[in-house]
């Protein structure tokens, strides 16, 4: 059995509770920031950037300076894709 801190109260309580016995919050059971993944929002960005930049590539006649930085964003969008997806 643990303590844990009621978000409205500040009360310690017994983590085997599913209400606050002084304020009857309902308490947060495990860890607050695993709510807060992102994930998926990296996993959006990268298919963009990725998508992004292999339209440019192939739809449009970039110098060659530009394909440089094209292929880059298409390189680290389907990184940050899959670190989204995976991690």
């Amino acid at each position: 059995m643990a303590l844990i801190k009621c978000s409205e109260c500040a009360k310690y309580v017994s983590d085997k509770n599913p209400v606050c016995s002084r304020c009857k919050a309902p308490l947060v059971k495990g860890d607050p920031m695993a709510s807060q993944h992102e994930g998926p929002k990296w996993e959006s960005a990268g298919l963009f950037m990725a998508a992004t930049g292999a339209l440019a590539l192939f739809f449009f006649k970039p110098p060659v300076g530009m394909i440089m930085i094209l292929s880059g964003l298409i390189v680290y969008g389907v990184g940050k894709f899959l670190i989204g997806k995976y991690i």
